[in-house]
């Protein structure tokens, strides 16, 4: 998974669960 510059985008789709993770694994 690239989270780079679609960090910001990651952390709005939090609210999904998907971005959770990948935000914790950050």
């Amino acid at each position: 998974m690239e989270v780079s510059a679609n960090t910001p985008a990651v952390v709005t789709g939090g609210a999904s669960g998907l971005g959770a993770a990948t935000a914790r694994a950050l």
